[in-house]
């Protein structure tokens, strides 16, 4: 899945919620995600992904200029997951939704600083421009 969808050009959304793709399957989605241009929502909810794919994950995200949404709700994501979603937030405009829910490694004081960074009006307003 994760060779085709580095050369697809039409896929523009992808739910792999609970198909037990674990963190190798995200790694592999995020490697493939580097050379995407069409994918503008990926919903990897619910697969026991781990923090380091997370970060692997938040530092494509970095770099890719189309996905906008993400579901990474119900996995086994840590502190420092939220961390480098939000490093990456402060270089990335596209992306608009990212959902943590029911990561309960996470603190809530990550997800409101999140949750800041996404509905910042200097941040919603380069969305507006691109």
């Amino acid at each position: 899945l994760a060779d085709a969808l580095k050369v697809n050009t039409t896929l523009r959304e992808l739910n792999l919620s609970m198909n037990r793709i674990g963190s190798a399957g995200l790694l592999a989605i995020a490697s493939a995600l580097r050379t995407n241009t069409s994918l503008t929502t990926l919903n990897a909810g619910s697969n026991q992904v781990d923090t380091a794919a997370c970060v692997a994950l938040a530092e494509t995200l970095a770099t890719n200029a189309t996905v906008k949404s993400i579901n990474l709700s119900n996995n086994e994501i840590g502190p420092e997951g939220a961390v480098a979603l939000g490093n990456t937030l402060k270089v990335n405009t596209t992306l608009a939704e990212i959902m943590l829910s029911a990561n309960r490694a996470i603190p809530s004081d990550r997800l409101r600083a999140l949750t800041q960074m996404l509905n910042d009006p200097a941040r919603k307003a380069a969305q507006k421009r691109a």
